[in-house]
């Protein structure tokens, strides 16, 4: 730049000087020249100084940068590094956290399994439990209530061998002369012949006999639960008034049955709660120290045959107990496919009788009863049903209950 400046300025001015006069003149042209060439001078140093300073400067500026740039990159590169730790350190934290909730549920399902058999192992315990109780009770039940024999033995008086008896079911004719003794006359038998003594009316104002107010209801479910069998020999212990043996007459009537054979046992006592606490005491008509039942008895069928109401075929008396009535019957083979047992009521007493008409019992055939509201009736009839693994139903009439001997 100040090659140049001398070169292009220098001429025109030597070139004035020339043409001037005077020293004066050329003096002063020197001094500007000279003063031209020390300002030209100065300016080149200046910027050579400034070129120099910017680029120190900018060398400065660019080193500071790149230092700035390389600790902001390690800075960059250490926080990575860092968050890439800390990443890991959250997927191991996660993982862990995963395993211990994968323990966590297996010990949890362990548990179960465990609290699941300690409750199968309690509830077996507590079926054995049961179980021995219910034997236990069995045992005791069974000792309570089964120590009796239920065949018939021979008597040594026995006028011939009663086991060769054929088993059937009687006709009334059959069982007729087997209980009296005699043939059957339509115009002289026992009930045409009975002498009244105590000059009974026929009436049915006895008061408990439910056969006799529902016999309609009663009758047609046995007609139906027989089936295929009919009602073919019907034994009834506890017979009273004869009530409940003439409706079930009137009843086999209505259904055609007009020769059924009904056998009635009863020993025409009475029972305890009569004796003891005078219950229907007017109804047993005691006279000359003796219940006059029986008399009742005969006085109300012989009307009732009389008078068209029943077939003469149907009733014949047994005066027996019903623990008698029930040897007689093993004696002679008479089977019949309908038992009614309305007369035990004492505790024991009606399992035994249970037990042993359910022997007598065809099978197929039904033994019904009364009084299932008694307590001691309802113990032994339930106690009966569930040693010999059977279903009690109710008629839906009153206290009236029902067992079918399958087979």
């Amino acid at each position: 730049f100040g090659s140049r400046f001398q070169s292009q300025a220098a001429a025109p001015l030597l070139a004035s000087v020339m043409g001037l006069s005077g020293l004066y003149q050329a003096v002063l042209t020197a001094v500007g020249i000279f003063s031209c060439m020390g300002l030209v001078g100065w300016m080149r140093a200046s910027h050579r100084t400034r070129v120099t300073q910017d680029e120190s400067a900018g060398a400065y500026l660019i080193g500071s940068y790149r230092q700035q740039t390389e600790q902001h990159k390690k800075h960059a590169e250490d926080l990575a590094q860092a968050l890439e730790v800390a990443a890991q350190k959250l997927l191991d934290a996660e993982k862990e956290k995963a395993d211990i909730q994968a323990e966590n549920n297996l010990l949890a399902q362990q548990l179960q399994q465990a609290s699941s058999a300690m409750q199968q192992f309690a509830d077996q315990n507590q079926l054995a439990a049961q179980f021995a109780q219910q034997q236990q009770n069995a045992v005791a039940d069974k000792a309570g209530c089964m120590q009796f024999h239920l065949e018939r033995d021979a008597l040594p008086s026995d006028a011939i061998d009663w086991s060769k008896q054929p088993r059937k079911a009687p006709t009334f004719p059959e069982l007729y002369k087997q209980v009296g003794g005699a043939e059957y006359q339509e115009d002289s038998n026992i009930f045409t012949q009975f002498t009244n003594p105590y000059n009974k009316k026929s009436h049915f104002d006895y008061p408990h006999s439910s056969v006799w107010l529902e016999g309609a209801k009663i009758i047609d479910v046995l007609v139906e639960e027989l089936k295929p069998q009919t009602p073919q020999f019907i034994v009834e212990a506890g017979s009273m008034h004869g009530g409940s043996a003439i409706r079930m007459a009137m009843e086999l009537d209505r259904h055609g049955f007009k020769e059924t054979p009904i056998l009635c046992i009863d020993p025409w006592t009475g029972d305890l709660n009569m004796w003891l606490n005078r219950i229907v005491w007017e109804h047993l008509g005691v006279a000359d120290g003796r219940a006059t039942t029986y008399d009742q008895f005969m006085v109300n069928v012989r009307d009732s045959i009389s008078t068209g109401k029943i077939s003469p075929h149907h009733i014949v008396p047994l005066p027996v107990s019903s623990i008698l009535g029930a040897r007689w019957l093993q004696a002679t083979n008479f089977v019949p496919n309908l038992i009614y047992l309305d007369s035990a009521h004492e505790k024991d007493e009606t399992y035994y009788e249970l037990s042993l008409y359910w022997t007598i019992l065809a099978p197929g055939g039904i033994l019904m009863g009364d009084d299932y509201g008694w307590a001691a009736v309802r113990h032994d009839v339930d106690l009966f049903v569930k040693h010999n693994d059977l279903k009690l139903n109710m008629f839906g009439v009153y206290y009236n209950w029902w067992i079918k001997k399958e087979g």
